[in-house]
C-alpha cells in the first residue's frame, strides 16, 4: 500500500512495451510478406500465434486451484517471455529477411509473367474455346486475356482485337 505508486508507474511501462510491440510485430511481419502472398503467411501468422496461447493462463489456473500461492503462479508467466527470447536470438537479422522476402517477390513475379505468356500462346495456338472464364466459352477472336469473353460493347477491360 506504502509503494502503489510504483504500481501504476511499472503498469504504465508495461502497457506502453507491449502496445507497441504488437502494433509493430504486425507492421514488421506484413513488410516481410511477398506481395501476392498475404494472405498464405498471416493465417500462419495467425495460426502459430494462437498456437500455445492458451498454456499460460491454463497453467496458472491450474497452481491457482490446487492452492499454490499466487506469486509463484504469477512467476512463472515471465518464464514464457524468456523462452521466447532464446529462441528468437537464434533468428537471423532484418536486412536478411528483408532481402529474402525481396527475391521471394521477384521469384513469384517471374513464375506469375511465365505463366500467363504460356496461357497467352496456349490461347493463341488453340482456335477451339478459350478457357479462362469456365462459366463463359468463346472463340478466342472474341476474348481477353485477363477475364474470359467481353460481357458488352460497353465493358472498357483489357482485350486484344486479331
Amino acid at each position: 500500500p506504502e509503494r502503489i505508486w510504483l504500481v501504476y508507474v511499472l503498469s504504465g511501462i508495461w502497457g506502453c512495451a507491449f502496445g507497441c510491440f504488437y502494433s509493430t510485430q504486425r507492421v514488421l511481419f506484413c513488410k516481410l510478406i511477398p506481395s501476392g502472398k498475404q494472405f498464405e503467411f498471416m493465417g500462419f501468422f495467425a495460426f502459430f500465434g494462437n498456437l500455445l496461447s492458451w498454456l499460460p493462463p491454463i497453467l496458472f489456473t491450474i497452481l491457482n486451484e490446487q492452492g499454490v500461492s499466487m506469486r509463484i503462479g504469477f512467476s512463472l508467466l515471465p518464464a514464457f517471455s524468456f523462452v521466447s527470447l532464446f529462441f528468437s536470438l537464434f533468428m537471423g537479422s532484418y536486412s536478411d529477411a528483408v532481402e529474402a522476402a525481396a527475391a521471394m517477390e521477384e521469384e513469384s513475379e517471374k513464375l506469375e509473367a511465365s505463366i500467363q505468356e504460356e496461357t497467352k500462346q496456349t490461347a493463341l495456338s488453340s482456335n477451339d474455346v478459350n478457357t479462362f472464364d469456365d462459366s463463359i466459352s468463346c472463340n478466342v477472336v472474341g476474348s481477353d486475356f485477363d477475364g474470359g469473353c467481353r460481357r458488352s460493347p460497353a465493358y472498357k477491360g483489357p482485350h486484344m482485337d486479331f
